[in-house]
Protein backbone atom coordinates (compact mmCIF):
# COMPACT_ATOMS: atom_id res chain seq x y z
CA UNK A 1 0.00 0.00 0.00
CA UNK A 2 2.50 2.19 0.62
CA UNK A 3 3.59 2.27 -3.28
CA UNK A 4 0.38 3.25 -3.87
CA UNK A 5 0.78 6.08 -1.49
CA UNK A 6 3.51 7.08 -3.87
CA UNK A 7 1.50 6.45 -6.98
CA UNK A 8 -1.14 9.07 -5.34
CA UNK A 9 1.61 11.62 -4.46
CA UNK A 10 3.28 11.61 -7.79
CA UNK A 11 -0.11 11.18 -9.47
CA UNK A 12 -1.34 14.51 -7.33
CA UNK A 13 2.36 16.23 -7.73
CA UNK A 14 1.71 15.84 -11.58
CA UNK A 15 -1.58 17.13 -12.05
CA UNK A 16 -0.43 20.51 -10.28
CA UNK A 17 2.58 20.56 -12.61
CA UNK A 18 0.75 20.13 -15.79
CA UNK A 19 -1.77 22.72 -14.19
CA UNK A 20 0.86 25.27 -14.09
CA UNK A 21 2.03 24.23 -17.31
CA UNK A 22 -1.67 24.62 -18.90
CA UNK A 23 -2.35 21.53 -20.00
CA UNK A 24 -5.06 20.81 -22.62
CA UNK A 25 -8.10 19.75 -20.41
CA UNK A 26 -8.59 16.00 -21.88
CA UNK A 27 -4.97 15.59 -20.82
CA UNK A 28 -5.67 16.34 -17.24
CA UNK A 29 -8.98 14.77 -17.28
CA UNK A 30 -7.26 11.84 -18.47
CA UNK A 31 -4.80 12.41 -15.09
CA UNK A 32 -7.70 12.97 -12.90
CA UNK A 33 -9.78 10.07 -14.42
CA UNK A 34 -6.13 7.50 -13.20
CA UNK A 35 -6.47 10.10 -9.98
CA UNK A 36 -9.80 8.64 -9.10
CA UNK A 37 -8.87 4.95 -10.64
CA UNK A 38 -5.81 4.81 -8.42
CA UNK A 39 -7.94 6.14 -5.66
CA UNK A 40 -10.80 3.19 -5.69
CA UNK A 41 -8.15 0.99 -5.81
CA UNK A 42 -6.04 2.01 -2.63
CA UNK A 43 -9.28 2.12 -0.84
CA UNK A 44 -10.30 -1.11 -1.97
CA UNK A 45 -7.16 -2.96 -1.00
CA UNK A 46 -6.45 -1.26 2.01
CA UNK A 47 -10.31 -1.82 3.35
CA UNK A 48 -9.34 -5.65 2.51
CA UNK A 49 -6.25 -5.51 4.26
CA UNK A 50 -7.80 -3.43 7.83
CA UNK A 51 -10.46 -6.71 7.24
CA UNK A 52 -7.81 -9.06 7.58
CA UNK A 53 -5.80 -7.59 10.01
CA UNK A 54 -8.86 -7.24 12.60
CA UNK A 55 -8.20 -3.40 12.61
CA UNK A 56 -10.79 -1.77 14.76
CA UNK A 57 -12.08 0.97 13.34
CA UNK A 58 -12.69 -0.39 9.83
CA UNK A 59 -15.90 1.01 9.72
CA UNK A 60 -14.88 4.53 10.72
CA UNK A 61 -12.07 4.26 7.97
CA UNK A 62 -14.69 2.81 5.30
CA UNK A 63 -16.92 6.12 5.67
CA UNK A 64 -13.70 8.27 5.51
CA UNK A 65 -12.97 6.57 2.26
CA UNK A 66 -16.61 6.80 1.04
CA UNK A 67 -16.80 10.83 1.86
CA UNK A 68 -13.62 11.51 0.56
CA UNK A 69 -14.65 9.43 -2.76
CA UNK A 70 -17.37 11.05 -2.89
CA UNK A 71 -15.94 14.58 -2.62
CA UNK A 72 -13.06 13.75 -5.32
CA UNK A 73 -16.26 12.88 -7.67
CA UNK A 74 -17.69 16.10 -7.05
CA UNK A 75 -14.70 18.03 -7.46
CA UNK A 76 -13.83 15.91 -11.04
CA UNK A 77 -17.25 16.51 -11.95
CA UNK A 78 -16.54 20.34 -11.65
CA UNK A 79 -13.58 20.02 -13.09
CA UNK A 80 -15.26 18.51 -16.28
CA UNK A 81 -18.17 21.49 -16.52
CA UNK A 82 -14.67 24.20 -16.05
CA UNK A 83 -12.52 25.82 -17.70
CA UNK A 84 -10.43 22.97 -17.59
CA UNK A 85 -7.82 24.05 -15.08
CA UNK A 86 -7.60 22.96 -11.23
CA UNK A 87 -9.16 25.72 -9.41
CA UNK A 88 -7.63 26.38 -5.68
CA UNK A 89 -10.56 24.45 -4.43
CA UNK A 90 -9.62 20.89 -5.67
CA UNK A 91 -5.68 21.65 -5.43
CA UNK A 92 -6.43 22.37 -1.53
CA UNK A 93 -8.38 18.70 -1.69
CA UNK A 94 -5.91 17.21 -2.96
CA UNK A 95 -3.05 18.24 -0.62
CA UNK A 96 -6.01 18.02 2.15
CA UNK A 97 -5.99 14.45 1.38
CA UNK A 98 -2.83 13.54 1.10
CA UNK A 99 -2.04 15.40 4.26
CA UNK A 100 -4.68 14.19 6.37
CA UNK A 101 -5.48 10.64 5.15
CA UNK A 102 -2.11 8.97 3.76
CA UNK A 103 0.28 10.85 6.38
CA UNK A 104 -2.93 10.85 9.15
CA UNK A 105 -5.43 8.01 9.57
CA UNK A 106 -3.49 5.22 7.27
CA UNK A 107 -0.47 5.13 9.39
CA UNK A 108 -3.08 4.88 12.26
CA UNK A 109 -4.53 2.15 10.80
CA UNK A 110 -1.45 0.37 10.22
CA UNK A 111 0.00 1.21 13.87
CA UNK A 112 -3.50 -0.01 14.96
CA UNK A 113 -3.41 -3.27 12.90
CA UNK A 114 -0.40 -3.94 14.69
CA UNK A 115 -1.44 -3.12 18.20
CA UNK A 116 0.39 -0.17 18.48
CA UNK A 117 -1.89 2.53 19.13
CA UNK A 118 -4.80 3.93 21.32
CA UNK A 119 -8.42 3.33 20.36
CA UNK A 120 -9.22 7.00 17.97
CA UNK A 121 -12.03 8.96 18.96
CA UNK A 122 -13.45 9.78 15.35
CA UNK A 123 -16.80 7.19 15.60
CA UNK A 124 -19.12 6.24 12.10
CA UNK A 125 -21.30 8.33 13.51
CA UNK A 126 -19.10 11.25 13.62
CA UNK A 127 -16.78 10.61 10.50
CA UNK A 128 -19.11 12.31 7.71
CA UNK A 129 -19.54 15.32 10.11
CA UNK A 130 -15.62 15.45 10.29
CA UNK A 131 -15.61 15.61 6.69
CA UNK A 132 -17.71 17.94 5.74
CA UNK A 133 -17.49 20.20 8.62
CA UNK A 134 -14.63 22.05 6.00
CA UNK A 135 -14.54 22.60 2.46
CA UNK A 136 -11.63 20.92 1.43
CA UNK A 137 -12.46 17.14 3.71
CA UNK A 138 -11.37 15.98 6.62
CA UNK A 139 -9.56 18.36 9.20
CA UNK A 140 -6.44 16.84 9.02
CA UNK A 141 -5.11 14.25 11.85
CA UNK A 142 -2.19 16.07 14.15
CA UNK A 143 0.95 13.39 14.12
CA UNK A 144 1.55 11.98 17.15
CA UNK A 145 4.90 11.44 18.62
Amino acid sequence: MESQHHAILALMNELSRRNAEHAPKAEMEALLSTLSDLTARHFKEEEAYMAATGYPKLDVHQIIHRELSLKLQEHVRRFATGSGRLGADLLSFLNFWLLAHVNGSDRHAGRDSLGHSKERRLTPEKAPRAIASRPEGLRPVARRR
